[in-house]
């Protein structure tokens, strides 16, 4: 890992990492990884990743409209972003041909948020699935 702070360049191995939070300009939360880094010479670093945790939802093609919409109005405050992905979906017998399927994936600001709509979201996957 190279990390340029004041034009000085250090380079370490990572030898530890652990999830935090850090606030924005706004004094939101954000996730974040505090990572710890060992120098060649012995001495420590430490530095903070921000990162958006997110999850997948796999909804039916002729749905995804219905349901970017209503995920949009309900989490409007938790959703930091909500994208369309087309990805492979490895539980399906032929998954090595290649075929992908819909995804929505919701990204948030912080992991408490993430928890909360999983939490509200869990049941009706549930209900759906059945």
């Amino acid at each position: 890992m190279r990390e340029e702070d004041h034009a000085v360049t250090k380079v370490g191995y990572l030898a530890n990492c652990k999830p935090t939070t850090i606030l924005d300009a706004n004094g939101d939360e954000l996730a974040a990884l505090l990572m710890y880094f060992i120098g060649e010479d012995g001495s420590w670093t430490k530095c903070a990743l921000q990162y958006k945790p997110y999850f997948y939802l796999l909804v039916e093609d002729e749905a995804i409209r219905e349901v970017v919409f209503y995920l949009n109005k309900q989490f409007a405050k938790q959703l930091d972003s909500l994208d369309v992905v087309e990805k492979e979906d490895l539980d399906l017998v032929n998954h090595l041909s290649g075929k992908t399927q819909k995804y929505v994936k919701l990204n948030f600001r912080n992991v408490t948020e993430l928890l909360k709509a999983r939490a509200e979201l869990q049941p009706i996957v549930k209900k759906n699935k059945a």
